[in-house]
């Protein structure tokens, strides 16, 4: 099983900052200026929106940053992801009749759902592809997206989040 991280939203962070300086008067990343935070990847991204919120909606936020993943799995696992993830975008290429290459598309407030809501009771083999994806979120320093939520290990080697 192979889970890469394919591409992911880009920020004109140029763009964005003197537009926010010339409409609403004040840089965007005035918050991460103080606390010493370089922009540049997503979870700077992140922190300036909700720096910059007004409402108590941080889906919304989540929602526009965008995801995708590059993955080669086993043909008998594409029906449990079908079913399960209902909300992302799935394009396949069937590689050969063990395994598909399937890229898998979605924003951030959906990947939340997605790995938050795995259960004990999944194949083994589906939760070991969502904990690849939760450890590349991790790598990438974007693990806010499940702030609130512990890992909990299970016998099979694999962990399912909990509040």
């Amino acid at each position: 099983m192979i889970v890469q991280p394919l591409a992911q939203t880009y920020v004109d962070w140029n763009g964005f900052i003197q537009t926010c300086k010339e409409v609403l008067g004040d840089s965007p990343t005035r918050e991460l200026d103080k606390k010493g935070i370089k922009v540049g990847d997503l979870n700077s991204y992140y922190l300036t929106l909700k720096g910059m919120e007004t409402t108590k909606y941080q889906q919304v936020i989540k929602g526009q940053i965008s995801f995708s993943f590059l993955c080669v799995v086993d043909n008998y696992l594409i029906e449990t992801i079908y079913k399960i993830l209902k909300e992302p975008y799935i394009f396949e290429v069937e590689v050969n009749k063990k395994e598909t290459l399937i890229i898998i598309s979605t924003t951030l407030d959906k990947w939340q759902g997605i790995i938050c809501s795995q259960y004990v009771k999944v194949d083994n083999d589906y939760r070991q592809f969502i904990n690849k994806i939760y450890l590349w979120f991790e790598k990438l320093n974007l693990s806010f997206i499940y702030e609130g939520y512990k890992k909990s290990p299970l016998n099979d080697g694999t962990f399912i989040l909990k509040r």
